[in-house]
């Protein structure tokens, strides 16, 4: 079972890191999904968060990966951060669920499949003393 979570969460964090990649080099087609499908072009400013948002989506496969491998969290550090990219993905879902773009209301989709999947996978919570 963990195998499949792992699996949507993976599939959801690759489409949300290629929508945030394809943004960076301001790919005409990436326009609607993102920022609220607002713009014609890119700010520099948004294109480079979304890089680094992006490179971030690709570490949390393989974190996503850590966590199958070692079944849930294996440090109170790891369990933190895997609570707040659970935190961070809910936020994301609803943002996204508001958006004024029909196109980027549909990222919600992927953002709650991540924010559960991560949750799921980390386990159990690590006693603190």
């Amino acid at each position: 079972m963990k195998r499949l979570i792992w699996l949507a969460v993976s599939v959801s964090l690759a489409f949300n890191a290629v929508l945030l990649l394809a943004s960076t080099a301001n790919a005409h087609w990436v326009l609607s999904h993102v920022s609220g499908g607002q713009y014609k072009s890119l700010p520099f400013g948004i294109r480079f968060s979304n890089f680094v948002v992006g490179l971030f989506s690709l570490y949390l496969i393989y974190f996503a990966h850590l966590l199958v491998e070692r079944n849930g969290a294996w440090s109170r550090k790891v369990l933190l951060l895997s609570r707040s990219v659970t935190i961070l993905f809910i936020l994301s879902t609803i943002v996204n669920a508001m958006s004024k773009s029909s196109n980027e209301s549909w990222n919600a989709i992927p953002a709650l499949v991540i924010a559960l999947g991560i949750y799921r996978l980390s386990g159990k919570d690590i006693p603190l003393h």
